[in-house]
């Protein structure tokens, strides 16, 4: 069973630490760095998952704007519409799985929609509770399955020689 991350699990914000403005700004600046570390190091992973995948993958929604999945499902395939985050663990851990999917089958199609953080446009939107959270659309475009282990299980149900 996979790992869900909800959104009543939002980290507390970091209390001051005792010791005055130095410890403070020493404490923020090492938090900048390690910000700026991991959001260079997921920028280049993903680059990088980007240009090994020749399958039909698109980004449809970059800053959790609102959007009709209806208007970007790909005629004719299965598409997977894949809610995430970039700071979801298990996101990353699924994502290599639906890549090789539709790089493997070109009758699959992945749509993906970042949600950024829980007070998104697209959050209320959709109602989305948890992540990572997966649809998957059949060819006439018809909703066949949500969820993240209902999506995958569908998959290798229907694909069974991959992954």
């Amino acid at each position: 069973m996979m790992m869900v991350t909800h959104a009543a699990q939002r980290p507390s914000p970091p209390v001051p630490p005792a010791g005055g403005s130095r410890a403070v700004a020493v404490m923020f600046g090492v938090a900048a760095a390690a910000v700026l570390i991991f959001g260079l190091s997921f920028m280049v992973s993903h680059e990088q998952a980007g240009a090994s995948s020749s399958g039909d993958v698109k980004l449809i929604s970059m800053m959790g704007e609102r959007v009709e999945i209806s208007r970007n499902l790909a005629a004719g395939k299965y598409t997977i519409i894949d809610f995430y985050a970039d700071w979801c663990v298990n996101c990353a851990e699924i994502a290599p799985v639906l890549d090789e999917y539709t790089r493997t089958h070109t009758d699959i199609a992945l749509r993906k929609i970042n949600i950024v953080n829980w007070d998104t446009p697209v959050v209320g939107q959709y109602e989305l509770t948890y992540l990572p959270y997966l649809q998957m659309y059949g060819p006439s475009g018809a909703l066949l399955v949500e969820g993240a282990d209902a999506v995958l299980a569908e998959l290798k149900r229907r694909f069974p020689s991959s992954i």
